[in-house]
């Protein structure tokens, strides 16, 4: 996308106000009337039905909670968006999924080597591994209390 200078977007107004077409003004400037036709509907350049289009800043009190809504919930989308591409939360991910396959892989070497290893007289376990999750859940069920 191009972008045209402003002063031509000045030009491009005032022809409007003075009575020109789209399809004149675009000639007249050397642009598509297309991006005229654009202009004015963005910039409400036309006569009345622009006027009709609301303002947000007349709006009325009772449809200020309604935008007031609107603009927060994107703005809490957009933040969670934000923190979901933060490297910090993906390298959480990757600890706990790598935890996760740790401690998949202990209770699998338990049931193929524990069943061995206790025919010997060892009582304790091969191998063990806790996921981070398990420990905090175990702490917070035992009245710790996680700090």
């Amino acid at each position: 996308m191009s972008f045209l200078p402003l002063d031509i977007r000045r030009q491009a107004k005032s022809l409007v106000e003075a009575g020109k077409t789209s399809a004149e003004v675009g000639v007249l400037l050397d642009i598509k009337p297309g991006t005229v036709r654009e202009w004015k509907r963005r910039y409400m350049w036309d006569g009345p039905e622009g006027q009709d289009r609301p303002c947000n800043d007349d709006m009325d009190t009772d449809q200020v909670p309604a935008e007031y809504e609107r603009v927060m919930s994107l703005d809490v989308m957009d933040t969670l968006d934000w923190i979901r591409r933060m490297p910090m939360p993906r390298r959480i991910d990757a600890i706990l999924k790598r935890e996760r396959a740790l401690e998949l892989l202990s209770k699998r070497a338990e049931r193929v080597i524990g069943g061995l290893a206790r025919s010997h007289g060892q009582q304790s376990k091969v191998i063990q591994v806790n996921s981070v999750t398990a420990i905090l859940s175990s702490r917070e069920n035992s009245g710790c209390g996680v700090t």
